[in-house]
């Protein structure tokens, strides 16, 4: 019982923290500004992830299309999650293209990806990060980042003010 308590103490002390963060509020506001934007403009949200991550981007995409607190019309949410798809890219091409190619088959000007990965260093999900999207990503593990800006680990970081970079995006850990 001390095990369960534990874990609901820590998640209580992670919200109340992220809650009390001003940079975290920062960071879901340029989230939602960037997911708004895309919808606004005609764009899709494509979202991925690996295990559990699939799952949340599955969930956050079913919301999206689906009924989140309210009733109203459905917006624009693809989780990239098709198993035939995963299968026949998999097989062909290797794991690591996965996202990567369904996005180039998929994904146009506009439209944005949430990449979900808890470690922040699933390959596959960092290749889809490399595509020319607005991105949002969820990890565990990193407070901000910008695509195509890992270390050795190939973790996702945070770099501002590079020319030729995109806008910084928001990473919500």
């Amino acid at each position: 019982m001390n095990y369960i308590r534990y874990s609901l103490e820590e998640a209580h002390t992670t919200l109340v923290n992220f809650l009390n963060s001003d940079e975290q509020m920062s960071n879901v506001e340029k989230a939602i500004d960037i997911l708004v934007s895309a919808l606004l403009n005609g764009g899709h949200i494509y979202s991925c992830g690996n295990g559990g991550s699939m799952c949340d981007a599955m969930h956050f995409a079913e919301e999206l299309t689906g009924r989140f607190r309210k009733n109203r019309k459905p917006l624009a949410g693809v989780a990239i999650s098709d198993p035939s798809h995963m299968s026949c890219v998999g097989n062909d091409y290797g794991y690591l293209e996965i996202f990567d190619r369904y996005l180039q088959a998929h994904a146009r000007e506009g439209d944005c990806l949430v990449a979900m990965t808890t470690s922040g260093t699933s390959k596959n999900v960092l290749k889809a990060i490399e595509m020319n999207l607005d991105e949002i990503c969820f990890t565990d593990h990193v407070d901000y980042g910008v695509k195509n800006d890992w270390d050795d680990g190939e973790k996702i970081r945070y770099r501002e003010g590079i020319p030729g970079e995109p806008e910084n995006m928001p990473i919500l850990n």
